[in-house]
């Protein structure tokens, strides 16, 4: 009987699965899909849906840009970016941009943690151009192959 382990190196590390822990405990699912790029960048999807009143929902994407890219076979470390999204609430729907600023953590067998806060802006109804900046902040748990 043969038995085998594979490590996967950096350049074979290409995806990153997230969830976040809080919403889900009341209800809501939020998940988000990160692609690696580069060993500095990637681009994240994700979404939420909420059983609370008609049914709300989302969905988003953004840019990271890892500033301090810390040697690991994941992109971790501090990182900044734009992202734009689509949100659902009741009858209200209109588009949100905003940047963040975060940390990825990456653990041992692709385990990844990541924290960020950044502002929001939303276009609140068609005679308002922009509404005011709100606070976002996320918290993820994720894994890494």
């Amino acid at each position: 009987m043969l038995i085998g382990f594979s490590i996967k190196t950096p350049a074979q590390i290409k995806n990153i699965i997230k969830g976040s822990p809080f919403p889900f405990a009341i209800g809501i699912l939020h998940i988000e899909y990160e692609r690696v790029l580069s060993s500095k960048s990637g681009l994240s999807v994700g979404g939420f849906l909420s059983p609370y009143g008609s049914g709300s929902r989302g969905i988003w994407t953004m840019y990271k840009f890892y500033i301090t890219h810390q040697s690991r076979f994941v992109p971790s470390g501090l990182y900044i970016g734009p992202n734009l999204g689509y949100v659902s609430f009741d009858e209200s729907q209109f588009p949100l941009m905003g940047a963040q600023l975060g940390y990825q953590w990456a653990k041992f067998k692709g385990l990844t943690v990541d924290l960020s806060i950044g502002p929001e802006y939303s276009l609140i109804s068609d005679s308002e151009i922009f509404g005011y900046p709100f606070p976002f902040m996320k918290f993820n748990l994720g894994y890494a192959w």
